[in-house]
């Protein structure tokens, strides 16, 4: 779905994640079968002329301008932060998508670790809200960031793509969970 966030921005259209969808809201509209949920849906629109104080008030208690700092977010293994100098400095804009991405709440609840040796980049999942957690949206927020890593990937010439190593063949880290790898050549 991001890809489609991506496409309808450049097409000058407004979007915005939902989190928390609630099916009884749109009960008359949206039928969901009983076992299934729907943890987010985007709404696409055509943007006002200028944000309102609202739109501007939201924005702020979100946090939506504020990311967590690199250190934070991405990683070299062994485990070491900030490691991103000399020659990984290219895959700086790679991951600075990736640290720019949107999140629930701003959460950013990813992380990244570079295998230099295994020319890999793992994904993980950190929680960090209870409840975003809860409702799977940690899980949509790392698929936005790793959206956003492919596509730029791919843009500058990284050719690659997604695997799923086995928990065990990959290090685990203190509290994160194991998504899936970007394997390069």
């Amino acid at each position: 779905m991001e890809k489609v966030v991506l496409k309808a921005t450049e097409m000058s259209l407004a979007t915005c994640w939902v989190g928390y969808f609630d099916p009884e809201y749109f009960n008359a509209d949206i039928k969901i079968e009983k076992g299934y949920e729907i943890p987010s849906i985007v709404v696409i629109g055509y943007p006002t002329a200028a944000p309102s104080l609202l739109d501007k008030a939201v924005r702020f208690s979100a946090r939506s301008a504020k990311r967590q700092a690199w250190g934070a977010l991405v990683f070299q293994l062994p485990f070491e932060s900030g490691a991103f100098t000399g020659k990984r400095q290219k895959v700086f804009r790679f991951l600075e998508m990736v640290r720019l991405a949107p999140s629930s709440g701003n959460t950013q609840p990813w992380r990244v670790f570079l295998d230099d040796t295994a020319n890999e980049f793992h994904f993980y999942k950190k929680p960090v809200s209870g409840r975003y957690e809860a409702k799977g949206l940690h899980e949509i927020d790392v698929g936005i960031a790793m959206s956003h890593f492919e596509l730029v990937s791919v843009y500058n010439g990284l050719s690659g793509g997604w695997i799923k190593h086995t928990e065990e063949s990959v290090k685990a880290m203190d509290d994160l969970r194991y998504i899936a790898t970007w394997k390069y050549p």
